[in-house]
């Protein structure tokens, strides 16, 4: 291998929703634009399809190693992790790594760093302390973070709410903050067989045509708003609306009874994967 092909190591704790879907987007472009790529995670927490997205991302040129990290703080598994992570790092020599999450973001952004790794980049994707309820453990994690800002390169926020709130909490200075939306598939579809795909979706789904739809494509968790969402539907008084919620996640079943308890089952739709609601 040429010593000018730069080495890239991608580091996530979760192999799960939008992270993995970033990753499953944009490492198999670096791969096919020259970088050697590789992607560290753990399948602890992971999608239905995880394994076969890994196996299409080792077809695409990219490395995966499996590494188990857990979300949670756990000591003596978080040690086990971290000495993992650093071993891959230091045999790789990597010149970049990027971190994705609060977990992977704090193991592998300190193996980095003891590894001499030139560039280390690192996005939030929500930071812990935003979701931290417990002001102890909030001003922990905020005091984390900024120790971990010591030894970010750049900190890649995906939103610019995430980067405010990177800067107000002082994790990092401007200099070191930018902002790399989340996008869409740029691919170019003509508007008519969009809306025919979307009149058969709408049959399948059993909704009128003239119906008008809210939607929304997410991890069923607390902090994506599901909850207002859901109570959004029930407070909703125009006619002919009808609300979906397209995603998995641990609050399907809370979804269910809310839906069945406020008899919302004509208006709400509770649909299992996000690829359901694709051209709606």
């Amino acid at each position: 291998m040429s010593k000018n092909i730069i080495k890239i190591a991608h580091i996530l704790e979760g192999f799960l929703g939008g992270t993995s879907t970033y990753i499953c987007s944009v490492l198999p472009r670096l791969a096919r634009r020259g970088f050697d790529v590789t992607l560290i995670c753990s399948l602890n927490r992971r999608s239905p399809d995880a394994l076969m997205r890994l196996s299409i991302l080792r077809q695409n040129g990219v490395k995966v190693h499996v590494i188990a990290m857990q979300r949670n703080v756990a000591l003596f598994r978080d040690v086990r992790s971290f000495v993992a992570i650093l071993r891959l790092l230091w045999r790789g020599g990597f010149d970049v790594v990027h971190t994705h999450c609060s977990k992977a973001g704090a193991l592998g952004r300190t193996a980095a760093g003891l590894t001499g790794c030139r560039a280390i980049l690192h996005s939030p994707h929500c930071f812990a302390f935003v979701r931290a309820k417990e002001r102890l453990r909030k001003s922990c994690y905020i005091v984390l973070e900024r120790l971990l800002g010591r030894l970010t390169t750049r900190l890649t926020a995906v939103s610019f709410s995430e980067a405010r709130a990177a800067l107000s909490w002082r994790i990092v200075p401007a200099g070191k903050c930018v902002t790399v939306n989340n996008g869409l598939n740029g691919r170019v579809v003509s508007v008519p067989a969009c809306r025919s795909q979307s009149n058969t979706t709408r049959q399948k789904l059993g909704l009128e045509q003239s119906a008008q739809v809210v939607a929304t494509a997410c991890r069923l968790v607390e902090y994506k708003g599901v909850g207002r969402f859901l109570e959004a539907a029930r407070l909703c008084r125009t006619p002919n609306v009808v609300f979906l919620i397209a995603g998995e996640g641990r609050l399907m079943a809370a979804a269910k009874r809310f839906v069945v308890q406020n008899k919302l089952d004509q208006k709400v739709r509770l649909l299992g994967h996000v690829s359901d609601m694709e051209r709606l």
